[in-house]
Formats: structure tokens, C-alpha cells, sequence
């Protein structure tokens, strides 16, 4: 696991991802990646629950429980698909699937790749942080997965590839080199460790 952290000047008055650490961030993602995420802005769109619709900056597809599912109250999941970080920064703000409450989920895919073919169950489980085997990510084609950690204040993220993790702290060690913030890989007892607010 990958986990990310932004060490701030001052604590902040609003909860979630800064923005300036959100711009980043999708733009490392979205260099090397399609992404998909849980927005509600996709129930919206006119049949998105029979398949993945073009919305403008990407797809929308409002996966819904099956009768079972919605006797028990399980909620639609509506998913946004795309290779724009403009429309990714999105993931943040989205209640109710909300970052700071760690109701959200972002899954990796390459770019350029079809549009992935998910279920319900496949994407509940996910979003319930229930237990899932590798192979189960793999056959959707699934490259990582993230998570939002503790209030939101840091990322947790799963690649099932070696190479895939390699290639995106590249991507994101680059994109805050050309921000002019610093980027510093460090270990787990020094992350645990770090004081995310210096004045």
C-alpha cells in the first residue's frame, strides 16, 4: 500500500483535500490512468443506468441493486469514468459519497482502455471496504485502487502491479516537482510520524 500525505502551513478551516493537493494529484492519476469514482451527478443522466452514457468529460453509469438489493435499502452507486483531472477532482467533492467521511473509491484502469465492464456487487463491495481477492480485481482490469484515509487527510493507495505503483510516484513526484512542492518518499514509522501542520 502507497500511502499519501500533504504537510500543510496551517491547519485547515474547511475539512477535505486542498485544492492545490487535489490538482496534483489528478493530474498524476489521469497521466497514466482512466479513472473511476463514485459521483452523484451520475444518476442524472438520461438511461445511465443501462450502461456507461458520455457525459462532458467523460461517462456516467448509475449502477443500481438488483430487487434484493433494494428491499434491504442498498443505495445506487453512480460512477463517473475519465481521463480529464479536471473532471476527477470531482471525487472530492461528493456527498454523499464523501472523501472526508471515506465514502468514496477510486479504481485505476489503464488509459485508453475500454470502458470497464462492473456490477453492482463487484462495486458494493468495494465501497463497503469488504474483503476481495486480487483475482477478482484483476478480471475487470482493475491496476489500483484508492481509498481516502483517516478524515480524509491523507490516500491510501493499492496497486496490484509492482510497475503500476513505480509509475504513478513518478508521475506524481514529477507533477509536484512542476508545482514547486517538495516530494519526499519516506517510511511507514516516519509517516505515522510526520507533523502535517509547520508553521
Amino acid at each position: 500500500m502507497l500511502l499519501i500525505g500533504w504537510v500543510m502551513s496551517e491547519a485547515l478551516i474547511d475539512a477535505g483535500v486542498p485544492s492545490g493537493v487535489a490538482e496534483i494529484l489528478t493530474r498524476a492519476l489521469c497521466r497514466g490512468n482512466r479513472l473511476v469514482f463514485l459521483h452523484p451527478s451520475a444518476s442524472a443522466q438520461p438511461d445511465s443506468s443501462s450502461g456507461w452514457q458520455p457525459i462532458e468529460g467523460g461517462w456516467a453509469y448509475d449502477l443500481r441493486p438488483g430487487t434484493g438489493g433494494r428491499l434491504r435499502g442498498a443505495p445506487p452507486l453512480p460512477l463517473i469514468s475519465t481521463e480529464e483531472a479536471m473532471t476527477a477532482r470531482r471525487m472530492f467533492h461528493a456527498e454523499p459519497f464523501s472523501w472526508e467521511m471515506r465514502s468514496q473509491i477510486a479504481l485505476l484502469f489503464l488509459p485508453g482502455s475500454t470502458l470497464p465492464q462492473l456490477d453492482y456487487p463487484f462495486i458494493f463491495q468495494l465501497w463497503k471496504k469488504a474483503a476481495f481477492h486480487r483475482e477478482t480485481l484483476l478480471n475487470p482490469g482493475v491496476q489500483g485502487i484508492i481509498f481516502p484515509g483517516v478524515d480524509g487527510d491523507f490516500a491510501e493507495c493499492i496497486f496490484l502491479q509492482k510497475a503500476s505503483r513505480e509509475d504513478f510516484e513518478r508521475r506524481l513526484e514529477n507533477e509536484c516537482r512542476k508545482a514547486g512542492i517538495l516530494w519526499e518518499s519516506v517510511s511507514e514509522d516516519e509517516f505515522k510520524s510526520t507533523r502535517w501542520f509547520q508553521q
